[in-house]
This record gives structure tokens, C-alpha cells and sequence, in this order.
């Protein structure tokens, strides 16, 4: 789901950074929260390197290692076109077919002259310890040609996929929560398309998000009559729900619960009913949410 409403701010800061940087041979790894903006980024920058890319969503698709790997095959075949990877019938079990045809896939792109491209691997949060297509990601960026360009963005740092031997040799660029959010003049902009405030109240908005463009979106949409175009009710209870809610462990949940529940109480109340590890779950909470909690702090 877009954070941007109806008017999308040009990352220029970051794509003036990353574009000459982000090359052939190169890979990006971009990490943040739900709604910092990784997607929308990555598009821009993307779109403005010239080269074909292919997005593959994982929180869309099955987890499936097949669908995964058939996913990866059609994507490399309209990068690359001529790249045709064929069924090895002999496999004797899923793991041994899936390595057999990305080994297979990477040999004929390595044996062609081929083009600039870009892959693009979204939500790789997705993946879990010990799924096979965690094996098969660390294959393709172990042996990825030198012509090819990969892109990695999760909510969590991947972890298993060989990055700290990929960044001793130089070819990998790291993105992030703390790089990716709007500075003060993004955030300006971003409010400035969509209704009139003055500085202060501005500053005040940035120091409250910190740049959080999912929470500068939910903002506007509260200012009702003033956005001219943006979320309606429904999409900004399923963004919270999917995005936030999901992600949040059983003891976050209840304490979540607990602030909504006690909101209306003094602070002390507040303290006097969560048990410590409730607390200290409320307190991190905060921390990582503050824009939510700016009435019971």
C-alpha cells in the first residue's frame, strides 16, 4: 500500500547519493520499518538507472521455493532475454532441483553477453531461518554476474545470504531506517502539497515523526477537509493492521492493549497496572511509535 496519498516527494537526496554508486555488480540492501518509505525509494531509484529491472514481492507470493525459483527464472528470462533454464527431471528431491536450475540460471547468464539489470527481492522479512530460498538468494549474490544488479528490502537486516563477504569486496551498499526517513525539507515538502502551515508547527511535526513518511500520511489524512487527496478510513485501518499490528510479538499486542485501555488514566495508573515486563513492552512501544502515543505520554 502507497504511503503517498496523491502526491509522491522525489527522493533527489538519496538518488543524487546512491545513482552513480548503485552499478553493475552492485548490491542494495535497504532496511526499515513498515511505511519508511524502502519501496517507494528503490522505485525512483530504479526507474532513473535506464536498465530493466524485475520486482519480485515476497509477501505477495507463496512461500513456496518452486514458486519462488519460477518467479526468479521469469524475471531473468525479460531482463535478459534468450536466457531459457530447462526442468531437470532427475533431481531426486525439491532442494537438489531448485539449486540444479539456479546454478543452471546463472551459468547461462554468465556464458551470455548480457545487459545491464536490476532484481529486486521485496519484503524479504518474509523469510525465515532455514527456508531454502534464503540458500538460493546467498547463491544468486555469491555467483551473480558481474552485469547484474540486485536490490534487497526488508523490515529486518537479512541475515544468511553471505552480506558481510559481498561488503568485503566492496560491491555492497547498505540503506538504513535512519537514512531512508524525510529530513526537515522533505517532510516540509510533503505537508506544503497537501495543506498550509506555518514553520513552527512544521519542526513540530518533524521532531514528533522523525520523518516517518506512513505516520506524515496518517497525519494528513486526520486534517480531513484540508488534504486534498489521500487515504480514506478503511486503507488507514488496514495499513495499521498489515503493516504494524502483524508485526507486533503476543506481548506487544497486550500491551498495546493496556495503553488504549488506560489511555484516559493519569500516568501513575498507567504504571501502577502493567506488570514489568507489560511496561517495559508499553515503553519500547513508545519509543518506537511515538506519534501513537502522544496522548498517553
Amino acid at each position: 500500500m502507497p504511503w503517498h496519498g496523491s502526491k509522491e516527494i522525489v527522493r533527489w537526496r538519496l538518488i543524487k547519493d546512491y545513482l552513480g554508486r548503485f552499478g553493475p555488480g552492485m548490491v542494495l540492501s535497504v532496511v526499515g520499518r513498515a511505511g519508511a518509505g524502502k519501496t517507494t525509494f528503490v522505485r525512483q531509484l530504479v526507474e532513473r538507472t535506464g536498465f530493466p529491472f524485475g520486482w519480485i514481492p515476497l509477501r505477495q507470493i507463496s512461500s513456496n521455493a518452486i514458486t519462488f525459483l519460477q518467479i526468479l527464472e521469469q524475471k531473468c528470462e525479460a531482463i535478459w532475454p534468450g536466457i531459457k533454464v530447462e526442468e531437470d527431471v532427475s533431481a531426486p528431491d525439491l532442494e537438489t532441483l531448485v539449486r540444479s536450475r539456479v546454478d543452471q540460471l546463472l551459468d547461462l547468464l554468465h556464458l551470455g553477453a548480457g545487459n545491464p539489470g536490476i532484481l529486486i527481492f521485496d519484503n524479504w522479512e518474509v523469510v525465515k531461518e532455514r527456508d531454502l530460498r534464503r540458500e538460493l538468494l546467498g547463491v544468486w549474490l555469491q555467483r551473480m554476474p558481474e552485469f547484474a544488479m540486485t536490490v534487497i528490502i526488508s523490515r529486518k537486516d537479512p541475515e544468511g545470504v553471505g552480506l558481510p563477504r559481498i561488503q568485503a569486496s566492496g560491491r555492497l551498499i547498505r540503506l538504513k531506517e535512519e537514512d531512508i526517513l524525510f529530513d526537515m525539507e522533505e517532510t516540509d515538502n510533503f505537508l506544503r502539497l497537501r495543506f498550509s502551515l506555518p514553520e513552527a508547527e512544521i519542526r513540530r511535526i518533524f521532531a514528533l515523526t522523525k520523518g516517518w513518511p506512513a505516520v506524515l500520511s496518517l497525519l494528513a489524512r486526520e486534517e480531513g477537509p484540508k488534504l486534498q487527496k489521500g487515504w480514506g478510513t478503511k486503507e488507514v485501518g488496514q495499513f495499521l493492521q498489515e503493516e504494524i499490528w502483524n508485526d507486533l510479538s503476543p506481548s506487544q499486542r497486550r500491551a498495546l492493549v493496556y495503553l488504549a485501555l488506560l489511555e484516559p488514566f493519569r500516568e501513575k495508573d498507567l504504571a501502577q497496572a502493567l506488570t514489568d515486563e507489560l511496561r517495559e513492552e508499553a515503553e519500547a512501544l513508545r519509543g518506537e511509535y511515538p506519534f501513537f502515543f502522544e496522548k498517553t505520554g
